[in-house]
């Protein structure tokens, strides 16, 4: 990423604050001279989204480039897809639209059919009196002011945006689940409602559900993970 780009904004927060893992000594090993970070409380605590809207809207403060690409912390892509993102930018792309693999108990599965496979990613040209008004808005609001110059949303189903969020191991994935009932931003379910949760997780873990299957391709952490 940090090779591919000519910018990159790095936000670390929440309404509680700033991760309180190795996240901010990882940041602060790649960011360079040119880049921004930026760390704090955002949004309210108890309202879904809330600070995902306010944290984007933060950052958007301190794009200075032509083209934006809103990237996760447990995202990447292979060096092929940076290097046509970096074509795509040089045309004058308005956006483009590529597909999303999203990795499940390992690297050795994935979520496939129904909604999964109506889930993509974009990157899109940047228009600095644009903000958030709800996650997607931006692109929408995009493509709407673009649209009178013929341009629209290019789709490249050769891209591939990988998901690593989902492949913690079933003991892992128990103690963040536990930890996220208890926050006051999401979950709040019951006992009896978590444990429903909790075996449907595990039914989809051995596949018990139709929507994960076996994958054998490459992916950019290959060799990088524990």
């Amino acid at each position: 990423m940090v090779k591919y780009s000519d910018k990159l904004v790095v936000i670390n927060g929440s309404p509680f604050g700033p991760s309180t893992d190795n996240t901010e000594k990882i940041i602060e090993s790649i960011i360079r001279p040119t880049d921004v970070y930026i760390k704090g409380k955002f949004g309210s605590e108890g309202t879904s989204n809330n600070w995902n809207i306010v944290m984007r809207n933060e950052y958007m403060k301190y794009i200075s480039t032509t083209h934006m690409l809103v990237i996760d912390a447990d995202e990447a892509l292979l060096p092929e897809d940076w290097e046509k993102i970096r074509n795509y930018v040089s045309k004058g792309t308005i956006a483009v639209r590529f597909s999303y693999i999203h990795f499940y108990m390992d690297t050795s599965h994935i979520l496939k059919g129904g909604k999964w496979d109506n889930i993509y990613h974009h990157f899109n040209i940047f228009q600095a009196d644009l903000i958030y008004r709800k996650l997607g808005s931006f692109l929408e609001d995009i493509i709407k002011n673009n649209i009178v110059f013929g341009s629209d949303t290019v789709i490249d189903n050769s891209m591939r945006l990988f998901h690593y969020h989902r492949m913690s191991p079933p003991d892992v994935y128990k103690l963040k689940a536990a930890k996220f009932k208890k926050r006051t931003d999401g979950g709040n379910l019951s006992d009896e409602d978590y444990e429903k949760w909790l075996q449907n997780w595990k039914d989809d873990r051995t596949l018990k559900h139709g929507n994960v299957v076996q994958w054998k391709g490459v992916h950019p952490l290959e060799g990088k993970l524990l």
